[in-house]
């Protein structure tokens, strides 16, 4: 014990006072009334019920604030991918339906009734074990059938899927939900691989009505395949990527705009004039071309910024773009001032990595494009103990 008893009770007692008034370096922004216009608007475009996945923490947003603005804004049901991200919702206090679309295995199976979820499943093991839990707690676990169209990672394949969901309807302990099927390519232009997909799902569907194994929810349509595809809705749409503010692809027009919901910002830690040939950062890797004045960020790689070759990266200070120069440190970086705000910019100012600033915007899609990667990957890089505030 360093200070004491008397000391340390003191400092336990006061941390969460201390804690609320500690200004982070770095931090995001959430605008959760762009996430309810964004799911408004595609409830009344697609005309149907729709699931608003919250998974891997609401795409980095935050899963129980996007989960509590998704019910309130018209959504049915919440998607996570795993019974952990479940529970977070339910210890949060959301009770609404919530789909867990991957896989629950092992002891995670007798979390089920407490959870008070449904499940996904697609082989006999995991009906079997499944029935299991559902007896013992006599309540039946609702289950949503996963069919392999194309995607080649979860599910029965189309030819057995028939036979199984006839068999999982006949077990005790067993609800069977829903069926669904999982898009692999409906973003992309050339929709011949889509289409089968719909098709054979739909084989499967309208063989099912006519034994009357049809279950109550049958989903197909990701974000793009929602406004894309009217024959994938059937019952339920699953709303990713667009809830978040991101056209699954920005060639196509949709009927609304979506809106970005996430800012990404930093604080200007120190600001500092360099010479001409002077070297900036680990290994002297960028020497300034003239005299420079240099911002320090509070913002690096264990934060989710990337570390991209030949100085890709920029950030808006005052509205203009300052690009990042030198190796990208581990919770900093530095960016060369523009001529028109050099000596004028002091530390304690706000940067953006991501988001608008005095009319000009750095997009997820920009990022995305630098990166070489895609917006899912973007939003979900950034770390996750970054505090997240919401308007």
């Amino acid at each position: 014990m360093i200070f004491g008893p008397a000391v340390e009770t003191i400092l336990l007692k006061d941390h969460a006072a201390l804690s609320a008034n500690v200004r982070n370096s770095t931090w995001v922004e959430v605008n959760l009334e762009a996430i309810r216009q964004n799911i408004v608007h595609s409830l009344r475009a697609v005309e149907t019920p729709a699931l608003v996945v919250v998974k891997a923490n609401g795409y980095g947003h935050g899963a129980a604030a996007i989960g509590r603005t998704a019910i309130s804004a018209g959504a049915k049901m919440l998607g996570v991918a795993t019974i952990g991200e479940a529970l977070d919702l339910r210890e949060s206090g959301i009770a609404a339906p919530v789909l867990i679309m991957g896989p629950v295995v092992g002891d995670e199976l007798r979390l089920l009734p407490e959870v008070d979820c449904s499940m996904t499943l697609w082989n006999r093991e995991q009906l079997s074990d499944a029935a299991a839990i559902g007896k013992a707690a006599r309540k039946p676990i609702p289950v949503h059938i996963k069919v392999d169209t194309g995607m080649a990672r979860f599910g029965v394949q189309p030819e057995q899927a028939i036979e199984f969901v006839a068999a999982a309807s006949q077990t005790p302990g067993i609800f069977v939900e829903g069926i669904s099927t999982h898009l692999a390519s409906s973003d992309v232009e050339d929709a011949t691989s889509t289409l089968e997909q719909i098709a054979k799902f739909r084989t499967i569907v309208a063989a099912l009505e006519n034994r009357r194994l049809r279950p109550p929810i049958v989903h197909c349509a990701n974000s793009a395949a929602a406004f894309r595809f009217p024959e994938a809705r059937f019952d339920m749409v699953r709303l990713g990527i667009s809830t978040y503010g991101v056209n699954p692809n920005p060639d196509w027009k949709l009927p609304f705009d979506l809106v970005p919901a996430m800012a990404w910002k930093a604080r200007i830690l120190n600001v500092q004039w360099h010479e001409a040939g002077e070297a900036i950062g680990y290994g002297g890797e960028y020497r300034c071309a003239r005299r420079e004045h240099i911002a320090t960020i509070g913002a690096g790689y264990a934060d989710g910024f990337r570390r991209v070759p030949k100085y890709v990266n920029e950030v808006l200070i005052r509205g203009a773009r300052a690009p990042v120069v030198g190796r990208l440190c581990m919770q900093h970086c530095m960016a060369v001032l523009p001529a028109s705000l050099a000596g004028e910019v002091h530390a304690d100012e706000e940067a953006v990595l991501l988001g608008r600033q005095r009319g000009e915007e750095i997009t997820p899609s920009e990022l995305a494009a630098k990166w070489g990667t895609n917006e899912w990957d973007v939003f979900c890089g950034i770390n996750a103990l970054i505090r997240r505030t919401y308007e």
